[in-house]
């Protein structure tokens, strides 16, 4: 998670940007609806319905974003409904996340889901033993 400088045709705000992994999949858990495509490369972006109503950004827009110096341009592929917090949020390849905020390998937020049928109490002794490491 980023809060960065988003600056479009008419105006600049802060938003919060998440840096996702897979964001098809985080999409797909959230049950989303996508009018457009995902974000697949670093000049492509997702933008959460409510922010996009909000700042009126569109399908094929060009932001603009910033963290203190880095500076990145990315144009929105696709607008998403999930009603969920995401829906707020601007979604970025984590690659692009790390390019504003400059590669210092930290990490504000880990996020994960289970299979289903999966032992809950197991899976989470498992990713806590992973985090300790």
């Amino acid at each position: 998670m980023l809060t960065a400088n988003l600056t479009t045709n008419s105006s600049n705000y802060t938003v919060q940007v998440r840096g996702v992994e897979d964001i098809n999949s985080l999409l797909k858990t959230r049950r989303a609806y996508v009018n457009g495509t995902v974000a697949k490369n670093y000049t492509e972006a997702n933008v959460g319905e409510i922010l996009a109503r909000a700042l009126s950004i569109s399908l094929r827009d060009e932001l603009s974003l910033a963290v203190g110096d880095r500076h990145l341009k990315v144009r929105v592929v696709g607008i998403f409904k999930s009603q969920t917090q995401n829906d707020v949020e601007l979604l970025i390849p984590v690659g692009t996340a790390s390019m504003l905020e400059g590669n210092t390998n930290t990490i504000s937020i880990i996020e994960f889901s289970l299979k289903e049928n999966v032992n809950c109490r197991r899976a989470l002794v498992q990713v806590t033993q992973l985090m300790v490491l």
